[in-house]
């Protein structure tokens, strides 16, 4: 989906307002929910790390789960990632990234299992499915030591050990209102009172609504490209929520953007368009991300250059040693 332009703008102006009824309502609800739920997650038999977020959309939570297992691999761990697969066809809970499994990589149909999943799977083990407690048993059963929930803050299907909250630092709270009149799941202070630390990437001041004595790690987004961006005129083309802010890292790379298509969140490309996009290129380089690259068919992955993110750290080595002040890295914890 394509956010309104209203969930941006201060206050939501007339619109915000007309559906501020229907956004007390779902707060309500959502923390009625929230008082039921939290009473009575089950626990998943192994340690589990929950990165939520506060709003419909991208906030980063997919590279810092990403980054997360790295941490937990580099110290011998056998970390998997619990994800439900949005934009994917399967029902009920499917292992992936492993021999016999279905999903392996970059050649693994995004249609069937989701571009994020399929994301996870080029770095280990994912399940993917809506039933958190089922994929955990199974996660388990397959060896796993760690659990991390990819996108689990507002589920409240397993216990977690620890929970990190991802904001992004540039826009963290869009109008400021809850669904539907703005982007926000739940209320910020709700989701902090749960959160065990902040991660927010890019920069920002640190929100009102985190109590000072938690944590808070910060991060920057550094863009990997196989080609040479600066002063290259470029095409962009993408299907993630803020597509704004991949085009403005590029050009502060100093990519000069000439045409950008830009399809909704988790958009399945289809061959006309990529055709359209490919001949008014005239030869230029067409760029895309990582996740939109891998919802590519072969031939269009030899023509479209995918851009990877990653997460650097503004203090070194603070994240490893508070999670491991805190989890055991085997997994006994």
């Amino acid at each position: 989906m394509r956010e309104p332009a209203f969930w941006q703008q201060p206050g939501g102006g007339l619109p915000g307002r007309m559906l501020e009824p229907l956004a007390r309502l779902h707060g309500g609800l959502r923390k009625l929910h929230a008082g039921w739920m939290l009473e009575r997650m089950p626990c998943a038999g192994l340690p589990v790390i929950l990165v939520g977020g506060l709003r419909v959309g991208g906030s980063g939570k997919t590279p810092f789960a990403r980054l997360l297992r790295r941490i937990l691999q580099e110290r011998g761990a056998m970390p998997h990632v619990l994800i439900r697969g949005y934009g994917g066809r399967l029902r009920g809970v499917h292992g992936t990234g492993r021999a016999g499994a279905g999903v392996g990589g970059a050649d693994t149909d995004t249609r069937m299992f989701g571009d994020e999943a399929v994301l996870h799977a080029l770095d280990g083990p994912v399940w993917v499915g809506a039933d958190r407690v089922l994929a955990a048993a199974r996660a388990k059963a397959e060896g796993a030591s760690h659990a991390i929930l990819d996108d689990g803050m507002q589920g409240y299907r397993l216990r977690p050990d620890l929970t990190f909250l991802v904001i992004d630092g540039g826009n963290p709270l869009g109008n400021g209102r809850l669904l539907p009149a703005g982007p926000l799941r739940e209320n910020p202070r709700a989701a902090a009172a749960r959160a065990d630390a902040l991660v927010i990437i890019a920069t920002g001041a640190l929100p009102s609504f985190w109590p000072v004595s938690k944590p808070v790690f910060r991060f920057t987004r550094r863009l990997l490209c196989p080609i040479d961006l600066r002063g290259a005129p470029l095409d962009i083309l993408t299907g993630i929520a803020d597509p704004a802010r991949f085009r403005r890292d590029l050009e502060g790379l100093g990519a000069c953007i000439e045409r950008h298509v830009a399809c909704p969140d988790h958009h399945h490309f289809r061959e006309s368009e990529l055709h359209s996009l490919h001949q008014q290129a005239r030869g230029r380089a067409i760029v895309t991300t990582r996740k939109d690259w891998l919802r590519l068919d072969a031939r269009w992955r030899e023509l479209i250059v995918p851009v990877d993110l990653e997460l650097v750290a503004e203090r070194p080595g603070a994240l490893e040693r508070w999670i491991g002040d805190r989890m055991d890295f085997a997994g006994s914890g």
